[in-house]
């Protein structure tokens, strides 16, 4: 992808940068603050909630970052969409090993459908802002 420059219009890719974020720290926060009650509701095991939780919050403010960028570049932004695959991919890992209950299940899948929406929007903002900058 080409380098971005400071004309491309990189709004729509800092939207979906900050909705991103957002969605990650709020899910992050349900996560830390939901783990004495979630492992038994969700099947899942605790450290694994409380390692989600942890990753979360963190990776949502670096969201967060890139977004307050005038033009975020594909070198930072890049990673995310592979990060959000490896979610994604990670999370129907999780309901095929961990055996959650079917609250569990819905909830690892809803959420990683979410993931798979925001991802496919990041990825075509990239796309468009790179197709400008050239």
């Amino acid at each position: 992808m080409a380098a971005l420059t400071p004309n491309a219009d990189a709004r729509p890719l800092r939207l979906a940068l900050r909705a991103d974020g957002l969605a990650c720290a709020c899910a992050g926060l349900v996560l830390l603050f939901g783990a004495p009650v979630l492992p038994g509701l969700l099947g899942l095991p605790l450290a694994l909630v409380l390692s989600a939780g942890a990753f979360l919050v963190p990776f949502a403010a670096v969201l967060w970052l890139l977004a307050a960028r005038p033009a975020p570049g594909s070198r930072e932004t890049v990673p995310v969409v592979v990060l959000n695959a490896l979610w994604i991919a990670g999370s129907a890992a999780v309901v095929l090993v961990a055996a959650p209950t079917a609250f569990g299940a819905a909830f690892v899948l809803a959420q990683a459908l979410a993931v798979a929406g925001i991802t496919v929007v990041e990825e075509r903002a990239l796309r468009t802002v790179a197709r400008e900058a050239v």
